[in-house]
C-alpha cells in the first residue's frame, strides 16, 4: 500500500483546530461562551493518560516516551501531539486578539480615582474562575501588617457565595458584574491563558495529586483573567500584578 492509500488518522473531536477555526469565524463570542469550554475534557483525557502510566505530570509521561524512542510509532505519535498542541495553542491567541480589540485599560491617573485606599496597605484581589485558593490562610499575615484585603468578582451573587464556600474564603467579597475595575484595572479576557495546553495540563497534574478543581458555574465566565493590586496609604499602586495564566498569583511576601 502506497502513502497515499494509507487512511489518514483521525484527530480528537476536541483537537481538531480546523473545525474550532470555522466555529470562531461564524461568531467569536458564542465560541469563547461555550464552544471553547469543550476543552475542559483535555483535563481528564490527560489525567487518565498520567493515572494509566502511573506517572504524575507532563514530565514524567515525556520522560516515559523518551524510554520508548526504539519504536518509530511512538515518536511519530509524539510529533503529532506536539504539532497538534503548538496548533491548539496559536489558535487561541488570535481567537484573544479578535475578543479584545475594543478593551482599553484606563490610565494610572485615572485608575486612582476610582479607588480608595485605608493606612497602610488595601490589598484588591480580582478574582477568575480558577482561583481555587483564597488568602484567608495568611489572614495574620495581613493583620500584622494592618493591611485590608477585599475580593473583588465579575460573577453573580449565587456564584460569588458558592466561591466563597468552595474557598473557604473569609474575606469581604465585592460584585462587579459590569467589569468596569476589571477593565479599568486592565484585566482582560483570554482564551489563550485558560484553555492553553500548558493550563489544561497543569489541571490535569492538580487532578492526580488529588487536588479537588473548583466545579464551574453556568454563569461563570472562564475566560476573565484576575489579578491582585495593592495600594499604600496615599492611594498610589504600589504594586500590580496581572495574572499571565489563571495560575499566576503573587506570594503573600509580594503583596506586603
Amino acid at each position: 500500500m502506497s502513502e497515499a492509500d494509507e487512511p489518514k488518522k483521525k484527530r480528537p473531536k476536541t483537537l481538531q483546530t480546523e473545525k474550532a477555526q470555522e466555529n470562531a469565524s461564524q461568531s467569536i463570542e458564542e465560541f469563547v461562551a461555550d464552544k471553547v469550554r469543550r476543552m475542559g475534557a483535555m483535563i481528564g483525557h490527560y489525567f487518565t493518560a498520567f493515572t494509566s502510566l502511573n506517572v504524575m505530570s507532563r514530565n514524567g509521561l515525556e520522560e516515559m516516551i523518551k524510554q520508548m524512542y526504539k519504536h518509530e510509532s511512538i515518536r511519530d505519535l509524539e510529533e503529532e501531539l506536539y504539532e497538534i498542541e503548538d496548533e491548539w495553542d496559536s489558535f487561541l491567541k488570535d481567537v484573544d486578539v479578535k475578543m479584545n480589540s475594543s478593551t482599553e485599560a484606563l490610565k494610572e491617573a485615572e485608575l486612582i480615582t476610582l479607588l480608595s485606599s485605608r493606612p497602610p496597605y488595601f490589598i484588591i484581589h480580582c478574582s477568575d474562575f480558577a482561583a481555587t485558593f483564597c488568602l484567608t490562610a495568611m489572614t495574620l499575615e495581613f493583620e500584622t501588617q494592618n493591611a485590608q484585603v477585599v475580593i473583588v468578582s465579575f460573577g453573580t451573587l449565587d456564584g460569588a457565595k458558592k466561591w466563597l464556600q468552595d474557598t473557604n474564603c473569609e474575606f469581604k467579597m465585592f460584585l462587579d458584574p459590569k467589569r468596569q475595575l476589571y477593565n479599568s484595572l486592565g484585566l482582560k479576557r483570554s482564551v489563550s491563558k485558560v484553555w492553553s495546553i500548558s493550563a489544561l495540563v497543569y489541571y490535569a497534574e492538580q487532578k492526580r495529586t488529588g487536588r479537588k478543581l473548583v466545579a464551574m458555574f453556568d454563569e461563570d465566565d472562564p475566560t476573565q483573567m484576575g489579578g491582585d493590586f495593592v495600594l499604600d496609604n496615599q492611594g498610589n499602586l504600589a504594586l500590580v500584578h496581572r495574572s499571565k495564566v489563571s495560575t499566576d498569583r503573587p506570594s503573600v511576601k509580594e503583596l506586603l
